[in-house]
């Protein structure tokens, strides 16, 4: 995936919140039902070398947006991942988790049909 074609609106996604500096997206192949993406706007690829301010304002709007995801989707918790490993663009990834081995990056991705993504969408806009 990738988030170029994300920002540039070549690919489609469901957006969870947006405001001028980030974005959040369910992940269209997730490792659980509500795995979502949060990134900033601005490129840059590793998160420990981000400013200061932007690294503390990227994580105030992914608590948000896993505030709203905990209600949306009925989790214990939300968990938070930084992998960045395949997408040279700094992201977090909240996991809804019932169990410890939701966040497992390994497991097989899922493939949700997209009426089932939207319906999860909707469940956590309206949370």
């Amino acid at each position: 995936m990738s988030f170029t074609k994300i920002f540039s609106g070549e690919t489609q996604v469901f957006k969870i919140a947006e405001n001028e500096l980030f974005l959040a997206f369910l992940e269209p192949e997730p490792i659980v039902l509500g795995h979502t993406v949060v990134l900033p706007k601005e490129s840059g690829g590793y998160i420990f070398e981000m400013e200061q301010e932007s690294f503390l304002a990227l994580h105030l709007f992914a608590k948000q947006v896993a505030i709203k995801l905990k209600k949306g989707v009925n989790c214990k918790k939300v968990g938070l991942s930084v992998v960045g490993l395949v997408e040279p663009h700094t992201h977090l990834h909240l996991i809804p988790l019932q169990k410890a081995t939701d966040m497992n990056f390994s497991s097989p991705r899922l493939k949700p049909t997209s009426d089932q993504l939207h319906s999860l969408y909707t469940a956590i806009l309206q949370s």
